[in-house]
């Protein structure tokens, strides 16, 4: 068990935005109303992945690269799930699957041919990242160009969307130097801690934008 003071000295500001989102889903929904699909649950699993279980393995076996693998392909899962919900009426939606089963296919080819836990497994982030840009690229055209009218304002994938892509923008470099600043670790590590603590602000205020805009 990690001491909760432990716990506690370690929740990030994201931490806490993540955490208030699942209360707002969860008190939307005693009400009667939904946001995203399984969102309640994608926001729970999250939290328990980056608030306790990150902290355990950091606090039992002095680090947690691990998990952070787990929680890149864990977010890159459900972001598929919910642009294809979004595009599934479309003649070309078969299109998503196949090209989340090709990378599905290749981080575990990846990540059996060359299994490291100490090592962040960046390419197959990266290039889930980039799967999920171009769907989010696809849903603001459709919201601008295809559809009459859409209130934006109130629409829970506009927030996520605007979030991903904030994340994926604000963390690209640290994401494609990865290595080099873990290996360099006291002259990189603090720059590199901070952009991403930054960039997963700006996703958390995403979830916590789609948490609001839960409708009946």
């Amino acid at each position: 068990m990690v001491p909760i003071e432990t716990l506690l000295s370690k929740l990030n500001l994201y931490d806490i935005i993540n955490i208030l989102s699942f209360l707002v889903v969860f008190y939307f929904y005693l009400n009667g109303k939904k946001s995203l699909p399984y969102f309640g649950l994608f926001l729970f699993i999250l939290i328990f992945l980056e608030v306790y279980l990150q902290v355990y393995w950091s606090y039992t076996y002095k680090y947690n690269i691990f998990i952070y693998n787990i929680i890149s392909k864990y977010t890159i899962v459900y972001y598929t799930l919910v642009y294809y919900n979004y595009f599934r009426n479309k003649p070309w939606s078969g299109w998503i699957q196949g090209l989340f089963f090709s990378w599905l296919v290749i981080c575990v080819f990846m990540n059996s041919y060359e299994f490291d836990t100490i090592k962040f497994d960046k390419l197959s982030y990266i290039g889930g990242l980039i799967f999920i840009s171009g769907l989010i690229f696809m849903y603001f055209y459709d919201i601008i160009y295809i559809k009459q009218y859409k209130n934006i304002m109130n629409d829970s994938l506009f927030y996520l969307s605007v979030g991903i892509i904030i994340f994926f923008a604000a963390n690209f470099p640290i994401l494609v130097f990865v290595d080099l600043f873990i290996t360099n670790a006291k002259k990189g590590g603090p720059v590199y801690s901070n952009f991403i603590q930054l960039g997963n602000i700006f996703l958390s205020l995403g979830y916590l934008g789609a948490s609001l805009c839960s409708k009946k």
